[in-house]
């Protein structure tokens, strides 16, 4: 879990060790935003069901709503993950010192780690991506689609 103004302690062994980080929302803002920064970042998050995860919890982090609930159901972490996204731009828009993160709902599938002979996983998604990352110097992408063995 975090706090929301400053990172908690906790007894887990990484976090003993130093080599574990937890940010809190204020420093996930700073970290992530255009002000403080002083470049105009993008972060743009694509892929299958644990980024979107992922994107959900980064989202949290910065919008400053601890959640610890699962979202196993896929209709559940859809509808958090466009509620997130749109929140997300919404506080950005209001704010340019907030942080550019959204995932894109036009690549929700592409993204997704499916392919096929003709069209790759990779093509896909890296077109998809690339049409919200190439007017931005500064964009950065984040995908991840892994294989369910």
């Amino acid at each position: 879990s975090f706090n929301n103004t400053t990172p908690q302690d906790s007894s887990s062994s990484l976090l003993n060790t130093g080599s574990l980080h937890i940010f809190s929302t204020s420093e996930a803002i700073e970290c992530l935003s255009p002000t403080a920064q002083g470049l105009n970042i993008s972060l743009i998050v694509g892929g299958d069901s644990y980024t979107r995860n992922l994107f959900i919890g980064l989202a949290d982090i910065l919008l400053g709503r601890p959640s610890n609930s699962e979202l196993i159901k896929q209709n559940h972490r859809l509808g958090n993950l466009s509620e997130s996204s749109s929140e997300l731009q919404s506080r950005h828009a209001q704010d340019e010192s907030f942080p550019n993160v959204h995932f894109p709902e036009k690549c929700l599938w592409e993204c997704y780690g499916r392919g096929s002979r003709v069209r790759s996983f990779s093509a896909m998604c890296s077109n998809c991506t690339n049409r919200y990352t190439q007017h931005s110097p500064h964009a950065i992408a984040v995908v991840g689609a892994g294989v369910h063995v």
